[in-house]
């Protein structure tokens, strides 16, 4: 990773914004974003540094893929995309299925082919899917799990879907993913990609309160939202400089169940690739199997939903696993009670990062960075080149 350039004034931010003046000299206040070729050059930069470190771990398949082999497989899919169905730049992807390599593997051929991804929450219901489908109106290839095939069925009828892909068959006629993955090489195509213009992903988001909306997010968002978590010092590496910070990437290690096509988790595995960190992947959450791979890996990392840490508190594990690995603990997508951040403070010595976002600013907004001191019931500052603002809404 180059070391971004910095000025002294952000574009984005008002000079006069208070927690400007508590952010150390040596954060930066804005930075020179890099001009690549796409969001996929997050692994592709990962793979070139670091192309024997383990990015992820997929425990209920046993399975491990290093960075370059990742790489390697995103290059092959990218391949397959165009050449077996035809995708040109501004085509939507969809993809439907729980945590798993083959997830990941799409998320980064279809950003390289110059495609839309759009994920879509495996939990959905056939009316939902359909919803996604329709309101895209760009899905010209759709990818599902193999027990959700009936679901993605239903939703491609009359919406224009060319091809309906499995992950995986027992039928050995049918093609899959899978197939894709052995039958072609690693020949990504050349796509020029407008990083500000055009869209590396489509993410609906809002289905708690109605209908998911789509969230229509660049290249250059994505990327950039990672770098700015990382910089900022949020990142679990920071080392009282951006210099010394870039150093400590391909050292670090995590755990994540939360869903990978959700705006958290897609922002969490942009961030890991972007400081080349190694993620054990869980397609289910289970606190018991949680605490056992942070002692058995040494995990320096754990980030979860309030919920998560409810359970793992509550779990008898929790008092006897060796969690001294851990170098940080994060919280999002709803306030962490205070008494389970108290039981895991006391439990682990660590005060948890809470933070907050949404996706249609690509997920981060605010959080506590290493350099400050943790208040687990803040939300803490804005991250580099976003602003804030409290208001409050009429007749509250």
């Amino acid at each position: 990773m180059a070391i971004p350039d910095t000025i002294n004034e952000s574009p984005w931010v008002r000079p006069n914004r208070p927690w400007l003046k508590n952010r150390p000299d040596n954060v930066p206040i804005t930075l020179n974003y890099p001009n690549v070729s796409g969001f996929h050059c997050i692994l592709k930069k990962s793979a070139l540094d670091f192309p024997n470190n383990v990015l992820m771990f997929f425990p209920e398949r046993n399975e491990k893929y290093t960075y370059y082999e990742t790489d390697y497989y995103a290059n092959v899919l990218s391949n397959a995309f165009v050449k077996e169905f035809g995708i040109k730049k501004g085509d939507g992807i969809a993809v439907m299925t729980p945590n798993c390599p083959e997830y990941i593997f799409t998320v980064y051929a279809s950003g390289q082919c110059g495609a839309i991804l759009i994920p879509i929450n495996f939990l959905l219901k056939g009316k939902e899917t359909k919803h996604v489908v329709d309101d895209s109106e760009i899905v010209k290839v759709f990818i599902v799990y193999d027990q959700l095939y009936n679901t993605a069925k239903r939703a491609c009828k009359d919406a224009g879907v060319e091809h309906l892909i499995k992950v995986s068959s027992d039928d050995p006629k049918e093609l899959t993913l899978q197939k894709l993955l052995e039958e072609y090489p690693p020949d990504p195509p050349k796509v020029d990609i407008n990083i500000k213009e055009d869209l590396g992903a489509l993410l609906y988001t809002g289905g708690t309160t109605g209908l998911p909306k789509g969230v229509m997010l660049t290249h250059s968002n994505i990327m950039s939202n990672s770098l700015q978590f990382v910089l900022t010092g949020a990142a679990g590496i920071w080392q009282g400089s951006i210099e010394e910070t870039i150093k400590q990437r391909g050292t670090s290690s995590s755990l994540t169940c939360n869903p990978l096509c959700h705006g958290m988790g897609f922002f969490v595995l942009n961030s890991i690739l972007t400081i080349a960190s190694t993620l054990i992947i869980y397609a289910r959450f289970d606190p018991g199997e949680v605490l056992r791979m942070i002692e058995k890996y040494k995990l320096k990392v754990w980030s979860g939903v309030p919920t998560m840490y409810n359970f793992i508190v509550n779990h008898p594990d929790f008092k006897t696993r060796d969690l001294s690995s851990l170098e940080m603990s994060a919280s999002g997508a709803a306030p962490l009670p205070p008494k389970v951040a108290k039981i895991w403070k006391e439990r682990t010595g660590l005060k948890v990062i809470n933070a907050y976002g949404l996706t249609e600013v690509t997920c981060m907004c605010n959080t506590a960075a290493d350099w400050e001191e943790i208040n687990p019931e803040s939300i803490s500052f804005p991250i580099i080149d976003t602003d804030a603002k409290i208001v409050q809404p009429p007749d509250y």
